[in-house]
């Protein structure tokens, strides 16, 4: 086991103190100036895929390990079918049979659209199944993958944007609304070119 050596963990071990804010600390005030935007700390999930190991933060793009020496490799875009702007799962799931992933993950800007994407195993290709608009930023956890459906449940756990915009970290930003039912999208794998819809279901308020 080792830490994972990314750009932005070398910076701060080299500044010998912490330059980038948490889910819910933020960063002491320093003049050091920071060479990156933000943090994306592989240290949710690690998946293997292809011969190598992704680290999974819900934050930003999976980072690549190597599944030998755990040297960081990088990011992956998946061959630039997925933003940088974009989140990506820390739980994505997986075919039974074919060993694809199925992933999802939002735009870290408004309007926050949702993607919903199918990684092929054999080539890694990545195909953008559904863009959809949302009503707001809610933390979303999981999903469940069934035979014909990639399933997203959407609790009315909401991200307060302008919050976090000025100056609150993400845990001081994160409400739950029980007034809001909590919503099941049930997206169908064969999108028939384009044609099928999602199915939606509301359901109690909850978190899970």
């Amino acid at each position: 086991a080792r830490f994972l050596q990314t750009p932005q963990r070398l910076e701060e071990q080299a500044a010998r103190q912490m330059l980038y804010g948490e889910f819910g600390t933020h960063a002491p005030k320093t003049d050091i100036k920071r060479k990156y935007n933000g943090k994306n700390h592989p240290s949710v999930n690690v998946v293997e895929w292809r011969g190598k190991l992704l680290g999974l933060s819900e934050g930003g793009l999976p980072s690549v390990i190597n599944a030998e020496t755990f040297d960081y490799e990088g990011e992956t875009d998946f061959g630039g079918v997925v933003p940088r702007f974009l989140t990506f799962t820390a739980h994505p799931r997986f075919d039974a049979a074919t060993g694809d992933m199925f992933a999802y993950g939002f735009e870290k800007r408004p309007p926050g659209n949702l993607h919903v994407y199918r990684i092929k195993r054999k080539t890694g290709a990545a195909r953008l199944l559904y863009k959809m608009p949302m009503d707001g930023f809610f933390m979303v956890h999981d999903s469940l993958l069934t035979e014909n459906y990639f399933i997203l449940l959407i609790p009315p756990a909401q991200y307060d944007v302008m919050g976090m915009m000025s100056g609150k970290n993400m845990a001081e930003a994160l409400s739950y609304i029980e007034t809001r039912p909590t919503r099941l999208i049930a997206f169908p794998r064969d999108t028939r070119g384009g044609a099928a819809q999602p199915v939606h279901l509301e359901l109690p308020p909850q978190f899970f």
